[in-house]
């Protein structure tokens, strides 16, 4: 699972057996670790929640999907999950979960072959 943060946004990639796992499991979980013993996490989780959550607890970031949002996402050709959460100051989070695809171009040294196929390498 990769995380990009920029600003006030967090997006959340993941490769098919992640999303295999997340549908299995009910929750995927990564871990960065860093110099000095600290470490970052980030989770994506299914939880009992009317629509998609952030949490930032104990040095980790934590996304949380309604139940049954998170499996229709697992089980489907959707490539996605956005949300906004208001904040203070009218200041927004933006979520976004996303199926990861592979890049049309390849990558030196990048494995992709448990990405999902882009839809624009597809013949029209």
């Amino acid at each position: 699972m990769k995380i990009r943060i920029k600003g006030n946004s967090i997006r959340l990639r993941l490769t098919k057996s992640e999303v295999e796992e997340f549908g299995r499991e009910g929750a995927y979980k990564e871990q960065t670790h860093f110099p000095g013993g600290e470490s970052f996490g980030y989770t994506l989780a299914l939880a009992d929640v009317s629509h998609p959550q952030a949490l930032f607890q104990q040095q980790a970031v934590k996304i949380l999907l309604p139940k049954e949002q998170g499996l229709n996402w697992c089980r489907s050709e959707q490539v996605g999950i956005a949300h906004s959460i208001e904040l203070t100051e009218g200041k927004e989070l933006q979520i976004l979960v996303e199926k990861d695809f592979a890049c049309l171009q390849p990558r030196e040294g990048e494995e992709e072959g448990d990405h999902f196929e882009n839809p624009n390498s597809l013949p029209q």
